[in-house]
């Protein structure tokens, strides 16, 4: 089982990570802002299934996302790609004013029209987001990054941080969705079902 989750760590975590759906495009460069929203979605849920299938899991065994990720000793989907994306914004950082990627990076165009609507999030944008979600101050992010081991450090404590985050939410979440349907057994709970016992809304259909 641990091979597996190291060839898992190894080869499946980093295709989710640089891949998008269309094999032509190659997202070494900027992958979290060139990253489509259905892959967002999708990679996640990926993960998880290709986690209950390495521990023998099963949707019966009823074991949430949190539980999963600890027993597999592995960081969430979101958690693997903003630590991808904030070592890729450091080394480009990093990289001499002559390289392509930096001058891409500080780039600006200087004359363009806004569409109509909500507006497509840049590199910056979901850059600024992932350092606010890792309690990294974006106002230092040329400092720290400076400092190639410094920032791998900064980088490690930020992922720490924002995966404790997420599996807090996750578990309120899950506490508040009980508690409602708990609530909802007892005000229903006159409304029974005389074939399995389960509460109803109402009435109809017992």
């Amino acid at each position: 089982m641990h091979y597996c989750l190291f060839d898992f760590a190894c080869i499946v975590t980093c295709t989710l990570c640089y891949f998008s759906r269309d094999p032509a495009i190659d997202l070494r460069f900027f992958p979290v802002s060139l990253l489509r929203k259905n892959r967002e979605i999708k990679n996640p849920k990926f993960h998880i299934s290709c986690l209950q299938r390495i521990l023998r899991l099963r949707w019966w065994d009823k074991v949430p996302h949190v539980e999963i990720r600890h027993r597999a000793h592995c960081l969430s989907m979101e958690a693997i790609t903003a630590e991808r994306h904030l070592r890729w914004t450091g080394h480009v950082i990093r990289m001499p004013e002559n390289r392509l990627p930096r001058r891409v990076l500080y780039g600006e165009l200087k004359e363009d029209r806004r569409s109509v609507g909500g507006q497509y999030k840049r590199f910056k944008d979901c850059l600024k987001a992932t350092l606010k979600k890792n309690a990294i101050p974006p106002d230092q992010l040329e400092t720290l990054a400076a400092d190639r081991g410094g920032w791998r450090d900064i980088c490690a404590t930020g992922i720490l941080f924002m995966q404790a985050t997420q599996d807090e939410t996750e578990d309120e979440r899950r506490c508040r969705r009980h508690e409602h349907a708990a609530r909802n057994r007892e005000n229903n709970s006159a409304h029974l079902c005389p074939t399995c016992g389960r509460a109803g809304l109402s009435r109809i259909g017992l």
